[in-house]
């Protein structure tokens, strides 16, 4: 069979096609922009600008997501996020968190609710509450999606889905929004723990096609 070589400059998708073998290479609507392995670090920053991270208008949608997340050191710490509008000279937005997590034991303890909600805090939010880093087998893991940081006319808004363990084998999901209390443009965040470092793991930024 023939082939016939496509210019570099494209096509006229307007036209019909009709395709007998199987396309590959095509773009998914899903685009890895940076992934950062965390060994002992206070904190992970995504700047907008620095490393290869994009953090601007280009996405109107962003999503993180981190994966086997552990802190050995420290009982009852939390996972918090921070944001900046000066590429991260300053991570002190002002921010509104309303969530809550839910946990229930596997012995068959009662299942509890525990509100998460702060306002107009500067100092960085809770994102996963009461992770405990020196109990067996705890990681912890999470995805973010963040909505329209580059917007100059309205406040900007993420929401988080979180999963880790703690002491007493109680599976714990964490339920939280972020409201970003500023008209200026997001263009760098940050992760961190409560209290010592993190260990080990990965955050990943995506950026989502629209």
């Amino acid at each position: 069979m023939s082939k016939t070589t496509v210019a570099s400059t494209g096509i006229d998708l307007s036209d019909n096609f009709a395709f007998s073998g199987t396309v590959t290479g095509t773009p998914t609507n899903l685009v890895l922009i940076k992934t950062i392995t965390i060994s002992d670090d206070a904190t992970v920053s995504f700047v907008n600008g620095a490393s290869s991270v994009v953090l601007d208008g280009t996405y109107k949608v962003y999503k993180i997501i981190g994966t086997g997340i552990t802190v050995t050191e420290q009982d009852g710490v939390h996972l918090t996020f921070n944001a900046s509008i000066d590429t991260g000279s300053n991570y002190n937005v002002d921010k509104t968190n309303t969530g809550f997590k839910v946990n229930l034991a596997t012995g068959g303890d009662a299942n509890t609710s525990t509100t998460l909600y702060n306002a107009n805090s500067t100092a960085a939010v809770r994102l996963l509450s009461d992770m405990d880093g020196n109990e067996a087998n705890n990681q912890a893991n999470f995805e973010m999606t963040l909505y329209d940081l580059a917007n100059t006319a309205n406040f900007k808004f993420a929401r988080t889905l979180g999963s880790y363990k703690r002491t007493g084998q109680y599976s714990e999901l964490s339920d939280v929004t972020t409201m970003m209390e500023s008209t200026s443009a997001i263009d760098a965040i940050q992760f961190a723990v409560s209290a010592s470092n993190m260990d080990t793991g990965q955050i990943s930024l995506y950026g989502v096609k629209s």
